[in-house]
């Protein structure tokens, strides 16, 4: 942590593990969480950082259990990615519903993933770890999903 300023060092941390995450240095990624939830608990409320890890490496009911093991609340966007990733068409009535989130990251990712639907796709990104077709935008949904969490902290 940045001596005298323990945020800005939990967000630089937070931002480097994020990037970590892009690059695909998903052991990286998933060491980075671990030491951060150590020097902070409130990290564990970036519930995107384990998701997106277990999704990319392929555990998707793992990712789908990590995020109904907390309150409906508390990330229904992750939810809908990972029924999406999953296969399970309720996705897209999730997704739908979270396009008016007072949270303009959620809402955004939410229009990104709605846009994006290829189910050749999906498969393809469950066993590759790379989001196709990437919006105009440039950020991946999931990418989108990670930033949300870290901007609720």
């Amino acid at each position: 942590m940045t001596p005298g300023n323990p945020d800005a060092g939990f967000a630089q941390q937070a931002d480097q593990l994020v990037e970590s995450l892009r690059r695909g240095r998903l052991d990286e990624a998933d060491t980075m969480y671990q030491r951060l939830c150590e020097q902070d608990p409130k990290a564990r409320d970036m519930l995107a950082i384990p998701v997106l890890i277990a999704i990319q490496r392929g555990r998707l009911l793992d990712a789908l259990r990590l995020v109904d093991q907390h309150p409906a609340d508390h990330s229904p966007e992750l939810r809908a990615l990972c029924l999406r990733v999953l296969g399970d068409p309720s996705w897209h009535g999730e997704a739908t519903a979270l396009l008016e989130s007072p949270d303009p990251v959620i809402a955004r990712a939410m229009r990104q993933l709605l846009s994006v639907h290829d189910e050749a796709e999906d498969t393809a990104f469950a066993g590759s770890g790379e989001w196709p077709n990437v919006a105009a935008s440039g950020t991946r949904p999931d990418q989108a999903a990670a930033e949300a969490q870290v901007s609720k902290r």
